[in-house]
């Protein structure tokens, strides 16, 4: 014969770990809707508006992000004015983009810095002599802070 005993096993879900507390950052939101990218953009300096960095944006393909889009997500927003309702922090309102033009972009002035370096390179080319020769040894690092904080990624 054989013998069974019946035991329960109780398993921890994934999602039951105790939540570390952080101090919230005053740039953080929610992760935006497929397809689409998050931008800080200066809309305010030193209490001057910046209306023409705005506009700048918006004739690139951004557009402001209204409080509404965030469903609850507790955030300052701005009140009143052409911004009604736009996320604010600070100096600054939160707009989106499609993640192609975004890249579209950034493909741009990678191509642009590639160019003038090329023309840097050109330049001491010509200078370059066997009596002063120049040496083209360079090399690039990026460093983004503390590897312990929790890190994340901020253009200008």
């Amino acid at each position: 014969m054989s013998q069974t005993s019946n035991t329960t096993r109780s398993t921890r879900d994934a999602g039951t770990r105790k939540k570390e507390w952080r101090p919230p950052g005053k740039l953080d939101v929610p992760e935006p809707p497929a397809g689409m990218k998050y931008r800080w953009v200066r809309h305010e300096l030193m209490g001057e508006d910046q209306s023409a960095n705005v506009y700048q944006w918006s004739r690139q393909g951004y557009e402001p992000v209204k409080a509404n889009e965030l469903g609850d997500f507790l955030t300052d927003r701005m009140e009143g004015g052409k911004h009604d309702g736009v996320i604010r922090s600070g100096d600054l309102i939160l707009t989106k983009v499609p993640i192609e033009i975004a890249e579209q972009r950034i493909g741009y002035f990678e191509g642009q810095a590639k160019r003038l370096q090329q023309a840097v390179d050109m330049e001491l080319t010509k200078e370059d002599s066997q009596a002063m020769p120049i040496e083209r040894e360079s090399s690039t690092s990026v460093t983004r802070g503390s590897s312990s904080r929790n890190e994340q990624e901020f253009e200008d």
